[in-house]
C-alpha cells in the first residue's frame, strides 16, 4: 500500500533514507516494489561544525550557567519582586524556546517568540524600576501594563537597566515581529 507515517515530531524521526537498514519496518514500503513516498519536510538538524550551532551551543552554554546563577538567589517575598521574578522568569523561558526552536530548526516557531520574550523582559525591568504599587496592583489583578514605547522611554533614565539598549532593539525589529 505504502509507506505507514510516524507520529514523532520531524526532529525526533531517524533520517530514514539515510538510515534505511536501521530504520524500524513499519517505516519502510510494506512490499519492494513499493516506491516510498516523499516526505515534505527536509532534515532540519544543525550540522555541528555550522556556524548557528557554534551560535546556538554559545547560547546554551550561557543560558545554563545564567540559570544556575539565578537558582541560587534567594530574596524577600514583596508583590513588587514576585510580579518581576514571574515577567523574568517568563522571559527567560522564552529565550529556551527559541534556542531548542533553532536547534530544531522551527525557525517560524523561534520567530514567533521574540516579541513575547522582549515583552515580557521589558515588562519585568519596568515592575523592578518603575512601576508604582498601583501600578502593580492592577497589573497583577489582570489590567494591561502600559504600552512597550512608555515603558522602553521610563528604563530610558534608569540606572540599573540599559533601556536605551531594550529601546534600540524594539525600534529595529519590532515591525518585523508583528
Amino acid at each position: 500500500t505504502g509507506v505507514q507515517t510516524c507520529a514523532l515530531p520531524i526532529f525526533l524521526r531517524p533520517n530514514v533514507r539515510a538510515n534505511r537498514a536501521l530504520a524500524p519496518s513499519r517505516w519502510r514500503p510494506v512490499s519492494s516494489n513499493v516506491r516510498p513516498q516523499k516526505t515534505p519536510h527536509r532534515d532540519r538538524t544543525m550540522h555541528p561544525s555550522s556556524t548557528l550551532a557554534i551560535a546556538v551551543a554559545k547560547s546554551e552554554r550561557w543560558m545554563n550557567e545564567s540559570i544556575d546563577l539565578l537558582n541560587e538567589l534567594a530574596f524577600s517575598f514583596t508583590p513588587r519582586k514576585a510580579l518581576a521574578v514571574a515577567l523574568l522568569h517568563l522571559s527567560i523561558e522564552h529565550r529556551k524556546a527559541i534556542l531548542v526552536s533553532v536547534k530544531h530548526g522551527l525557525t517560524g516557531s523561534a520567530h514567533a517568540l521574540l516579541r513575547p520574550q522582549l515583552e515580557s523582559a521589558v515588562r519585568g525591568f519596568w515592575v523592578v524600576d518603575h512601576a508604582s504599587d498601583s501600578d502593580i496592583a492592577k497589573f497583577a489583578g489582570g489590567a494591561e501594563p502600559p504600552r512597550i514605547d512608555k515603558l522602553l522611554t521610563d528604563l530610558k533614565s534608569s540606572e540599573r537597566f540599559d533601556g536605551s539598549l531594550l529601546a534600540s532593539v524594539k525600534d529595529k525589529n519590532w515591525k518585523a515581529m508583528c
